[in-house]
Order: structure tokens, then C-alpha cells, then sequence
């Protein structure tokens, strides 16, 4: 026997309680994200000319910080809620802590497009459309005192990697120096045509051993070539990791319709150990690469 009333009805008198500090505790968070996140809109570069938008946010104090381009996936930058998407969000956490300027340039909102995972023609491309918008972010991000113009990198996911990798490429570079280092995590590394990278800084790539959206093998003769041709290229391939292993809180499950994909359905979602690893690696990669002291 025991004290008071059963299990079940004492921890049915506590739901209300709980659900409230939850809810509490959500809108607290998703208002200090409104806060660290300011909206920002900059001329394009592109072929069709369209005047893009993004998500800034800085570290505190004057700079001048290091900056990272960020290049969101197929599926857009934003969740249903029209918030920044949980995988983003954790990356502007950690580049931000790090004392990074995060600048998540929306490639697809200003062209009225909402994904393109599920096209088989694609109405924004990776090396005309992308590659143009992460040099409009660099140029915008140059603009700023708070930034230092020598020490911006570019990192994206899957399509938004591939366009990391487009971007990095220093043939057709639209003018300056290019982005110093960047990180294509779990990138396609395919495009017609193109057999060889060369980029114009380090570069590093994340992948999953078990992604069977952008299978790893894919990248070997990139990253090969480039090696060859003294690059430097840094590959970290996680067993037993599926597409997306660094969204927080996606469990793993089948995502069907992908128009590019063998079958039209892969595998994605969150490891745990292969996230927090990224994030590690990340930050080691650009404090290894890009200057930190004040420019003179």
C-alpha cells in the first residue's frame, strides 16, 4: 500500500504544471532566437538578378569576428513554424560561441520556391544560383566593420554543401579573394561536367558512412584529384551515420519522394555522437585555418 492517491492520478495532477513550464520554456527560447537572429536583405548576384535575404547574428563586443556563410539544404532554412530550422539553429549556436558572424543566406524564399528535394528539374541550381548567392553573403558580410574580410568561410548541407564546394571553386570566381576555408557536410559531390575541384582555401567534408542520399564514395575522386594537386582537403566519414546526422532531435526515419534519389527514398536522421563530433571538428578546423588577430 502506499501514501496518498494511485501513480497514475498523482502524475496526471502534474501534467498541467509541467505543460506549462514547457511552454515557458519553449517561448523562451524561440524569443531569445528572434533576438540573436536579425533579419537582412542584400543585392544578388545571380543570373536573374533577385535581391536575396538572410538571417544575421554576431557575438558580442566590437570585432572584428570571423564569419561563416551558411547555405541551407534542399528543403529551405526555416521549419513549418517559419522559424530558423532546428539543424541551423544549432550550428549558429556553436559558430557563435565560437565567436563567430553567422549569415544563413535563404537561396529559395526571394525566388518564391519552397524546396527542391522533390524536383527532378530544379529552378535553382547549384553552381548558377548558389555559388552566386554565398559570394553575394561574403561581399555583404565584407561590408561590415564587425567582420574581418580575410577570415569568412562557407558551410552548407547536402545541396547546400554541394554549393560549399561550388563555391570554394576558384574557376569563375566573380571577383576578391574567395572564401578562405569551407565545410560541405554530407554534399552530393556530382555535377555534369565538372571533374575536379580547385579550391581556394582548406576545405573539410563531413560525411555519413551509411548515407544512402549522398553516399560518401561519391566524393573520393574530388578528393582525390584535389590531394593529388597538393589541396587541402580534411574528410571525416562517421560509421554508421545516415543523411542529416547533425539535426538535433530528427529521428531516423525513411524520407520518400526525392526526385534525384535511386528509389526516391533514403534515410535521414540524427547521430547523436557523429553531431557533437562535427561541431568539434568545425570549430578546430577554422580556429586551425582562419587568421584570428586584428588585421593591422
Amino acid at each position: 500500500m502506499t501514501d496518498g492517491p494511485p501513480r497514475g492520478d498523482r502524475n496526471r495532477s502534474a501534467l498541467p504544471v509541467i505543460a506549462l513550464i514547457a511552454g515557458m520554456l519553449v517561448h523562451a527560447v524561440s524569443a531569445r532566437a528572434d533576438t540573436i537572429l536579425e533579419q537582412v536583405s542584400f543585392p544578388g548576384l545571380g543570373r536573374d538578378g533577385r535581391r536575396l535575404t538572410a538571417l544575421m547574428s554576431r557575438p558580442e563586443g566590437a570585432g572584428p569576428f570571423p564569419a561563416a556563410v551558411l547555405l541551407h539544404g534542399c528543403s529551405g532554412m526555416f521549419a513549418k513554424n517559419g522559424r530558423l530550422n532546428a539543424r541551423q539553429r544549432y550550428w549558429d549556436d556553436t559558430l557563435r560561441n565560437a565567436g563567430f558572424v553567422t549569415l544563413h543566406v535563404d537561396s529559395f524564399s526571394p525566388r518564391g520556391v519552397k524546396e527542391i528535394c522533390t524536383l527532378k528539374d530544379r529552378p535553382v541550381t547549384v553552381w548558377d544560383d548558389r555559388r552566386s548567392d554565398a559570394y553575394a553573403g561574403l561581399s555583404f558580410l565584407k561590408s561590415f566593420a564587425f567582420v574581418r574580410p580575410d577570415a569568412i568561410a562557407a558551410l552548407g548541407w547536402s545541396n547546400g554543401g554541394s554549393a560549399v564546394l561550388a563555391a570554394m571553386d576558384r574557376e569563375g570566381l566573380p571577383g576578391g579573394d574567395g572564401f578562405y576555408a569551407g565545410i560541405a557536410v554530407y554534399p552530393a559531390c556530382r555535377w555534369k561536367g565538372k571533374k575536379r575541384l580547385n579550391p581556394s582555401g582548406p576545405l573539410l567534408l563531413l560525411l555519413g558512412e551509411a548515407d544512402d542520399w549522398t553516399p560518401p564514395d561519391r566524393c573520393e575522386p574530388l578528393v582525390g584529384n584535389a590531394r593529388e594537386r597538393g589541396e587541402t582537403v580534411e574528410v571525416k566519414i562517421y560509421p554508421g551515420a545516415f543523411h542529416g546526422f547533425d539535426w538535433p532531435g530528427n529521428e531516423l526515419h525513411l524520407r520518400r519522394g526525392l526526385a534525384l534519389v535511386r528509389g526516391g527514398a533514403a534515410h535521414v536522421g540524427e547521430n547523436p555522437a557523429a553531431r557533437l563530433d562535427a561541431a568539434e571538428r568545425v570549430t578546430e578546423f577554422l580556429e586551425r585555418h582562419l587568421p584570428r588577430s586584428t588585421p593591422q
